[in-house]
């Protein structure tokens, strides 16, 4: 089994948002909740940078999710969602 086919069996329906990110932090795998949330398809998804889905200005997004996970996993990173024509809306993301 493909390590997607296997993603794809643990998280396809998972209620929560579900991003996998490669080393460059683009997202590698994403399920069916983020792409909703995104109104975008999965494969419009994959290969785009994850951080840039969010407010450019959060300290996040400067720092890189590698900077901030270089102590190990982080919980409750607060960032916020910039979806053109809709409000922005704020996500609790949790990082390993």
């Amino acid at each position: 089994m493909r390590n997607t086919d296997r993603l794809k069996s643990l998280y396809a329906l998972f209620p929560d948002c579900v991003a996998v990110l490669d080393e460059n932090e683009n997202i590698f795998y994403c399920n069916e909740s983020l792409s909703s949330l995104l109104q975008r398809k999965p494969e419009d998804i994959m290969g785009l940078p994850f951080l840039g889905f969010f407010d450019s200005m959060s300290l996040y997004s400067q720092l890189g999710l590698s900077k901030i996970l270089a102590d190990g996993p982080a919980s409750d990173l607060r960032l916020t969602l910039n979806n053109p024509g809709q409000e922005p809306v704020t996500l609790s993301v949790s990082a390993s």
